[in-house]
């Protein structure tokens, strides 16, 4: 648990690091260290892509919502590792803060067995969320995930549909990105 707390903490401070980077880098201002390495190429389909050493992420704004992806590989493991999915949409809820059942169902595949909670991180926590993945098979995941144009977000009664291009790009340089930058124990 605690391994997975300071995942989540990283993967948002350095989401919002790439995000005020690419704030700045529009406005033509300087941004001072955030401790991070911060690639913030973009793209097809306006993914923006980073990594802060073993800390894989893609991250995109789609229809006006924050949508996030990172990937870390465990060391020493043959495919293990760990999958967050982020995204805020003021649409979306959950009924506590607790940890509830999720449906990832993709154009290409379902992906399940996994929980959503609220991003305890985020700015407006109430409408922003975290889907954990830890898994051995992280080719399952990410097998599903380069094939998508769509993906349907399902927990309790509500849910939530995010379409976009170039995803399945983002998703193969983010596994790269892993493999590339896989922790070191």
């Amino acid at each position: 648990m605690i391994a997975w707390d300071r995942y989540r903490q990283t993967t948002v401070a350095l989401g919002m690091a790439s995000l005020l980077t690419a704030c700045a880098q529009q406005q033509q201002q300087p941004v001072g260290e955030a401790g991070t390495t911060t690639e913030a190429k973009a793209a097809a389909g306006g993914w923006r892509r980073d990594h802060d050493q073993s800390l894989c992420l893609i991250r995109n704004e789609i229809d006006g919502r924050p949508f996030m992806l990172s990937l870390m590989k465990f060391p020493k493991s043959k495919d293990g590792g760990m999958v967050m999915l982020y995204f805020a949409d003021p649409s979306f809820s959950l009924s506590s803060d607790d940890r509830t059942s999720v449906l990832l169902k993709f154009d290409s595949g379902t992906i399940d067995g996994y929980q959503i909670e609220r991003s305890k991180d985020a700015p407006d926590p109430k409408k922003s969320f975290d889907v954990g993945m830890t898994t051995y098979l992280l080719k399952d995941i990410v097998s599903v995930m380069q094939k998508a144009s769509s993906l349907t977000v399902t927990a309790e009664s509500s849910s939530t549909t995010f379409r976009f291009d170039g995803f399945g790009d983002a998703v193969t340089w983010l596994r790269q990105c892993a493999d590339d930058y896989e922790m070191k124990s």
